[in-house]
Parts: structure tokens; C-alpha cells; sequence
């Protein structure tokens, strides 16, 4: 359905001397659906978090999730639905079952979490062209310093953010390892 929309998107806008090449019609066509089923998975859980009156699980997952994983990189799916299902999935199932997670088990996971940024630090660069590892290893200190800072002020909410934070390098080591490992896998760019 959306692609039919936006196939018609860009059609009117070249019609309209909006976009001039036409050639890159394709190229155009998959920003403009990336964008949209980006905005989608955004507008739905926030959508769920308005529902469920558990806003700082949202602000943990843009400020936390998103950026590690925009800059960590990840595993892609053949499927834009599925790919949707699973990330508002792994949403749900952090903001329902994290903080009760974290509370039984703090100190290890916090151990865990620890351990893991530190092994994202040192691990060598993906070899993505859009991969800058300065960049991420600005944002996982940041990260650690704001947990830790949560931690130290007792906030509630560090407890969704070590858990996005997990979720994260947790998919970046594996998908190191497979690079490592030269197995096949669709990077996301």
C-alpha cells in the first residue's frame, strides 16, 4: 500500500520539476519508504506509550536505543513488516518486562551492561562506509555516564535504559562476530 503511495509521490513530483533525474527514481522511492516506515515505527510506539501512560519508556528508547543503534548498525531484515513487528515487539517486551528484569537481577546486569560497552569501545570498526567508530564511542560514554549518573540519582528510568543499551551492543557484537566470522548477513546502512 505505502509503496503504491509513494510510487505516485514521485511520480507527481517529477511532474511537478520537484525532482529533475529520473533516473534515480528508484533511489528516491526508498528514501521516501525508509523515512515513512521509520516515522511509522516512531508515531507507534510512542502511540503505545501515550496507551499504556509510560512516556519515560519512550524517551528512554529514542535517547538511548536509537542512537546506539543508528551508529552501532544492525541486523536487517528481508521484510519491512517484519523488521516493524519485531522492533515494536522487542519495544513491548522491554517496557513490560524490563524494570521487573533489572530489579531481580541489578547487579549482574548492570555487570553485564558494563562489560558490554566496554567490548564495543575496543572492538574494531565495522567495515561500513557510514560506520564512524569515534562517533560511536562518543555516544556509548555518554551513555555510560548518563546511566551511571541515574543510577547515582536513583531515576527510575535507567533501568529501560541499560536494557535498550544491552538490547543494542548485544546485536552489535553479534553482528561483529559474523563479520568476524565471514558469514553472510545483510548489514543495515
Amino acid at each position: 500500500m505505502i509503496e503504491y503511495l509513494v510510487d505516485d509521490f514521485v511520480i507527481w513530483a517529477y511532474r511537478n520539476k520537484l525532482l529533475m533525474d529520473y533516473k534515480k527514481r528508484d533511489v528516491y522511492e526508498y528514501a521516501i519508504q525508509v523515512i515513512l516506515y521509520n516515522a511509522m515505527l516512531l508515531v507507534i510506539t510512542f502511540l503505545i506509550s501515550i496507551f499504556t501512560r509510560n512516556i519515560q519508556s519512550f524517551v528512554m528508547f529514542i535517547i538511548f536505543f536509537i542512537m546506539l543503534r543508528r551508529n552501532l548498525g544492525g541486523f536487517h531484515f528481508k521484510n519491512k513488516y517484519v523488521c516493524m513487528t519485531v522492533s515494536i515487539s522487542m519495544y513491548l517486551a522491554i517496557m513490560f518486562l524490563g524494570c521487573k528484569i533489572y530489579k531481580l537481577y541489578e547487579n549482574r546486569i548492570l555487570l553485564i551492561w558494563f562489560i558490554m560497552s566496554i567490548i564495543c569501545l575496543f572492538m574494531p570498526a565495522l567495515k561500513d562506509k557510514n560506520y564512524n567508530k569515534k562517533i560511536v564511542n562518543i555516544i556509548i560514554i555518554v551513555d555510560i555516564a548518563l546511566i551511571f549518573m541515574g543510577i547515582y540519582f536513583k531515576i527510575k528510568s535507567v533501568a529501560w535504559a541499560v536494557i535498550f543499551n544491552i538490547c543494542v551492543l548485544f546485536m552489535f557484537i553479534i553482528q561483529k562476530l559474523i563479520e568476524i566470522l565471514n558469514l553472510s548477513v545483510k548489514e543495515e546502512r
